[in-house]
This record gives C-alpha cells, structure tokens and sequence, in this order.
C-alpha cells in the first residue's frame, strides 16, 4: 500500500516567510501557481489576510466579520509560480515580518454535478490530488441547499464566508458531524440550526442551511474545501488530557500547517 498518494507536496502547498519593504514585492519560486494565500503579520498586533483568485485584488479578514474589502494593495497580480504584493499594511509594512501560507488550485471548468445539485458556482478552482477546492457561488435561501465542490470524495472540512455582506466565517468539520464552528468567534460547536442544515457532504455536494452566514438569497460566498488525501492532508479530532506531556495524534505525515479549534 502506498505511504501517500502526493509524491511532492509542495507543489500543492508551500510556508512563505518574509520581511516586508513598504513596497510592491514579488514572489516566486513556488512549485504551482498560488490561488489562495493566507497571510498574518508576526511581529505586531495586525488582523490576519486572506484572497484568492476568485476575488481578484480584494480580501478577506479571517478574525472578522466583514465583508470583502476591495483594494488594489494586497496582491496585485499572480503569476505561474507566485504573486505580487502591493504596501498594504497587514502583509508589507517595512521590516514587517510575516508570514503566508499558499494553496496551489486546479480545474476551473468540468466541476461534477448531479441531480442533487441545486446551486451553481460562478466561478471555481478544484484540485482532487491535493483535496482542495475554492467555490465561489450565489446564495438562493431555503435549506438544506447542495453545491458541487469538485473532489470527488467526501471532503472533511469547509470555510465558507460571504463576500457582499457581513457575516461569520461558518466552519463545518464533517468528521465531527452537521455541527458547525466559527473561524471568527469563540463558541464551542454547535448542533442548533447547523449551517450544513442538517445534511453532511457527499463525494459531489455539500450542504447548506438557509443561514445569511452561508446562504442568504442574493447573498455571494466563497468556499474553501478540504479532503482527506493520504500523506498529505488530514483533518481530525482528539481529545485534551491536561498533561504537560500532552497527547500524540497521529496524521502519517509531517504537517507544515496546523490549526486547531477547542470545539467544546
């Protein structure tokens, strides 16, 4: 049995750290050309950044609820192994340190759909080698309403945050159930009106409530989509022991990212 199914993980993901100069700065060298980037300034109190490729030159901020900002100073173009960065202040203050966590993407056309499927993106990136997928789509209400992600299998996690309002960033963990987090907030997990509504994802959809946070009729959201992918990726849980020694879990690979959530 193969130890993992990605030979080469960083031409799907790659850490970046760097000082910042004030000024446009270019990155390259990647082995695959970014389409989601997750920045965070070390050394001040400065809220983190995220964009993608679906939102152009906008960004998010994942510690908040508002909506998509629209500049033209965060990254200002992307190439095939990287992307130019503007002097915004949350990701290139001078002698700034920081740093970015860079998702390669996939497809952008051929998303599987089925008779299931009641909402279609407008606009996507889905990679089934690295379990990730970027879902840009058009709320329409009611509940529970299906979205293709494109992987293929059951992902185990999504982010999902409006874009055109404000809203919290809704965290549905599928290993621990239709219950659902926020990425922006404090509170345990909750099963009280699940914004999956009620259903968990399948290997071509998943799954929202009629919440404003991830469905609002005319509202717009983007998804982030994460699989299971041997030797690459892995979402899970455990259990907390209170012992400085702490608890092993195992994930059969060197993780380069890690996040973590207390969900009770």
């Amino acid at each position: 049995m193969a130890y993992t199914t990605v030979a080469k993980p960083s031409v799907y993901f790659e850490n970046n750290i760097y000082t910042g100069n004030g000024s446009a700065q270019t990155f390259s060298g990647f082995d695959f050309a970014p389409k989601m980037v997750w920045f965070k300034r070390r050394n001040a109190v400065v809220n983190h950044l995220l964009t993608d490729v679906t939102l152009g030159s906008n960004w998010l901020i994942p510690d908040t609820t508002d909506a998509v900002s629209t500049t033209s100073d965060a990254i200002t173009s992307y190439t095939s192994n990287g992307y130019v960065i503007g002097n915004n202040a949350r990701l290139n203050t001078n002698s700034g340190t920081y740093a970015s966590w860079n998702w390669s993407g996939g497809s952008t056309s051929g998303i599987a759909t089925n008779g299931s499927t009641q909402i279609s993106p407008s606009s996507y990136s889905f990679n089934q080698t690295s379990g990730f997928s970027i879902i840009r789509y058009t709320g329409i209400g009611g509940t529970p309403k299906k979205i293709p992600h494109g992987l293929g299998v059951q992902p185990k996690m999504f982010i999902i945050k409006r874009i055109n309002g404000s809203g919290s960033w809704g965290v549905l963990p599928q290993q621990l159930g239709t219950g659902h987090l926020y990425l922006d907030g404090t509170q345990a997990i909750s099963n009280t009106n699940p914004l999956s509504g009620g259903v968990l994802a399948d290997a071509v959809n998943f799954s929202v409530s009629s919440s404003g946070d991830v469905n609002a009729s005319g509202g717009t959201y983007v998804a982030y989509c994460f699989a299971d992918v041997k030797g690459f990726s892995k979402m899970s849980f455990y259990d907390g022991n209170g012992s400085a020694e702490g608890i092993f879990e195992y994930l059969g690979f060197k993780p380069a990212f890690l996040l973590i959530k207390n969900t009770t």
